[in-house]
């Protein structure tokens, strides 16, 4: 069911949303997707000012994770909780980030701030 929710929140930014079988210690990473090119190849391509569109990318989503297990008894407990969908897309642009393809930092450090705001809270 977490990996509908991924695919639900992302949309039509990802190509799929797949369980990983090789991430350990990360909840989730980008990997390109069949007739996509390479993270490194689409970065050379930019930088030699190539008109051409970013290929959509496969999320891989490390489902033993305590983060997305965390995520997911939020969802069983209510389904309408903000905080899912938050959680969903800074997951997603951290590993833009990671592979050095988040265009923008304003929403990732926004969403940041959201959420230590909610971890936060005097309860």
């Amino acid at each position: 069911p977490v990996l509908g929710l991924f695919r639900d929140v992302l949309g039509d930014r990802v190509e799929d949303v797949v369980e990983s079988h090789r991430l350990v210690s990360s909840p989730v990473t980008l990997v390109s997707g069949k007739d996509a090119l390479d993270s490194q190849m689409e970065r050379m391509m930019k930088m030699m000012q190539a008109d051409m569109p970013a290929g959509k990318k496969i999320l891989e989503v490390n489902t033993s994770h305590p983060i997305i297990r965390n995520l997911s008894g939020m969802y069983m407990a209510n389904a309408a909780n903000p905080l899912i969908g938050t959680v969903i897309r800074q997951l997603y642009d951290a590993a833009l980030l990671h592979e050095g393809g988040l265009d923008s930092t304003t929403e990732f450090l926004s969403r940041m701030n959201e959420l230590i705001e909610a971890a936060t809270l005097q309860r």
